[in-house]
């Protein structure tokens, strides 16, 4: 694996819109989206196993390269240049590749895949039937579709890449009409706490672990949906796990969340100007010979109808 640099991670990341809507581990490590990315592809280590799998909307490639350490063959795909090439010189292996394609038109025969993967892509879709169509086809009739996607009514951190977030039961319509199965899961964030040695509080580790869950939540806040979806009863299942990311000193998040509004606020300021700058050419066309000329003979048109 080659080492990245600033310029290969700005044309990948979106620094310049103020959110970062690819997540790159280098740059997002230990932060609490870091950990929501990170364990949606882990939870679907086992499924993918010996499995021939394509991820939709592989960003970076972080999580393919993951995927690919349990799957026979991956395959993932982007709609960047810019993220598929810099995923190809980062994670490119034997059994892992990356191209570019967007999600309605898939470049692959019908049929080809064990598993689809797709995490927080259909939010980006305004075409999103075509998008369900088009995995459908390149998945195997008996093969598994793992979509992930936020919840709209507890996802408030607003984002202007999303054009359609879903509630529950629209998200479930909208797959019951590609598959005949679904075993839904869920994602949410909730502030952790640990005790454990030194070694456990300054090293990055996974281990079996006790968790005690003392804020339960309804339904309707689960941040991220995680279903799984075939034509086929659906044996496969995803264990409960937990990251701990970011401890509460840290403001990463809120730096990331305080960076969009206030590119939202100058969207909106944009849109203003334009919006005065429109109003401003109007009132001069409303002033001009031509205008005055044309509603003289729009005028005349209306009396003549009405002799």
């Amino acid at each position: 694996m080659t080492k990245n640099n600033d310029k290969d991670l700005a044309s990948v990341v979106n620094i310049s819109d103020g959110v970062d809507e690819r997540m790159v581990p280098s740059k997002h490590k230990g932060s609490s989206i870091y950990g929501e990315h990170i364990a949606r592809y882990e939870a679907a280590q086992d499924i993918v196993k010996d499995k021939i799998v394509l991820d939709i909307a592989c960003g970076s490639g972080y999580g393919t390269s993951l995927l690919s350490k349990y799957a026979k063959r991956i395959t993932g795909v982007d709609i960047s240049n810019d993220a598929v090439n810099f995923a190809n010189k980062e994670y490119c292996g034997d059994n892992i590749i990356f191209k570019k394609s967007n999600g309605k038109t898939i470049p692959f025969e019908d049929d080809s895949f064990d598993v689809v993967t797709s995490f927080e892509t259909i939010e980006h879709i305004n075409e999103y039937e075509f998008f369900m169509a088009e995995i459908k086809r390149v998945l195997k009739p008996n093969g598994l579709f793992i979509l992930s996607t936020p919840n709209k009514l507890e996802f408030s951190q607003g984002n202007h890449f999303h054009v359609h977030e879903f509630i529950h039961d629209e998200l479930v319509g909208l797959v019951k009409k590609y598959y005949s199965e679904l075993k839904p899961f869920y994602q949410s964030t909730w502030v952790g706490n640990l005790i454990g040695t030194k070694q456990d509080m300054i090293q990055d580790w996974k281990s079996i672990a006790l968790v005690h869950q003392i804020e339960p939540i309804e339904e309707k806040k689960f941040l991220y949906f995680y279903f799984l979806c075939s034509n086929r009863p659906i044996e496969e299942t995803i264990s409960t796990r937990y990251t701990i990311s970011q401890h509460y000193s840290e403001n990463k998040d809120n730096q990331l969340t305080l960076n969009h509004i206030k590119n939202l606020e100058e969207i909106v300021k944009s849109d203003k100007e334009e919006l005065r700058r429109l109003e401003g050419e109007l009132n001069l066309m409303k002033t001009s010979k031509t205008w005055k000329i044309r509603n003289k003979i729009v005028k005349m048109k209306n009396q003549f109808k009405n002799i």
